[in-house]
């Protein structure tokens, strides 16, 4: 109950400082959040298609340290526990789950290049590989990020300022049975003031066919003080 009290107070005091008066001089540029052990958000995963609830997922920051923070996440509607492993610049490397569940990043996942500023934008190849499918490799290649400003976003959790950040590429994925293609564009909303990306849509192709469309929203959140 207290948890509750507390998220419920935050998410009053940031939505009036979303809506009120530090929109009208927004900064430019935006330094990585002062994360803090017991941090953690909640969001709904939406099918991009009809909108419908497919899971909802959370991430819970346990350990900071040199390497960077380690976080427990849950999917699967909270059935499906992992660890994340995340870099200095709060870059997913790495998940570990149950029944030896291993998802690696080499090197890393580029959702974020800190201080944001509009305009910035980086590149990042990233190899992705899965302990439950040794033989399926997916390469993301000519992945380039690009801030394009700052906007006001409503989600389940209330009405925030945030940088919108979009990323175009390809991704290449191989099998032993398979190989393919993807083009891939993914946005991301990210508010400061909350510490995290607040919504995102996932956009993948495969051949002009939508392959996934995935949103995310954030729904419930928690901030040490």
């Amino acid at each position: 109950m207290m948890r509750l009290q507390h998220l419920k107070l935050i998410g009053i005091a940031l939505f009036f400082v979303a809506s009120g008066s530090w929109g009208q001089d927004l900064p430019p540029y935006v330094d990585k959040p002062n994360f803090k052990l017991g941090d953690y958000w909640v969001y709904n995963k939406l099918d991009g298609g009809n909108g419908k609830l497919i899971d909802v997922i959370s991430e819970e920051l346990i350990k900071i340290d040199d390497n960077g923070y380690r976080l427990t996440g849950t999917e699967g509607f909270g059935t499906f526990v992992t660890t994340v492993f995340r870099n200095s610049n709060f870059n997913k490397t790495r998940e570990e789950g149950n029944n030896k569940y291993l998802h690696l990043n080499r090197p890393y996942y580029p959702h974020f290049s800190f201080p944001l500023s509009k305009g910035k934008s980086w590149k990042q190849r990233v190899e992705m590989t899965w302990s439950t499918a040794s033989d399926v490799k997916i390469v993301f290649d000519g992945l380039e990020s690009k801030v394009l400003g700052w906007e006001m976003v409503t989600v389940p959790a209330g009405t925030f300022w945030a940088l919108k950040i979009e990323s175009n590429g390809w991704n290449n994925g191989t099998s032993a049975e398979y190989q393919w293609a993807g083009k891939v564009t993914e946005t991301r909303w990210f508010a400061p003031y909350l510490r995290n990306v607040i919504r995102s849509e996932y956009l993948e192709k495969i051949s002009g066919r939508t392959y996934k469309h995935e949103i995310t929203e954030l729904r419930t959140f928690g901030l040490t003080p």
